[in-house]
């Protein structure tokens, strides 16, 4: 072996001096995985901005993750709600319920499902057990009228 082949390796213009490409980079281990606040935050702006597609995606997502979370399974059925599936609308704010019944804002979100569905009298009694746990509810007030 010649003292150049020693020090340098191989000339350029030998064919032993081709170099494969390198090999491909290890892949990066994925981002962590996004919170369900970071989920539910996601879902909101989503739903701020009009893209109520991609915030059922994401409250979804959260909800599965923390499925007893109340303020993200009532806006999972909010959202819900928006895009028409008022069934699981009304699904949602059930659970919400089943989870704190006294919570005024599920009962009033429960009757607007209802009244979408045409069901004024449960509507109505929705909006009336959302004023017996708040009774200062002005959209609730305001809801049960119309239900009359």
């Amino acid at each position: 072996m010649s003292l150049w082949k020693k020090l340098f390796g191989a000339r350029n213009d030998e064919p032993s001096a081709v170099v494969p490409p390198p090999a491909a980079p290890a892949p990066q281990s994925e981002a962590p995985q996004t919170t369900p606040s970071e989920l539910y935050a996601a879902g909101m702006a989503a739903r701020a901005g009009g893209d109520l597609e991609r915030a059922r995606g994401l409250l979804s997502q959260a909800v599965d993750a923390v499925p007893d979370a109340i303020r993200y399974i009532g806006n999972l059925g909010n959202v819900l709600q928006e895009l028409g599936d008022i069934e699981g609308a009304l699904a949602c704010h059930d659970r919400v319920i089943a989870l704190s019944d006294g919570l005024a804002i599920a009962h009033f979100n429960r009757g607007n499902a209802l009244s979408t569905l045409g069901r004024m009298q449960l509507a109505a009694a929705a909006y009336e057990r959302a004023l017996a746990r708040e009774p200062g509810h002005g959209r609730a007030a305001g809801a049960l009228g119309r239900t009359r």
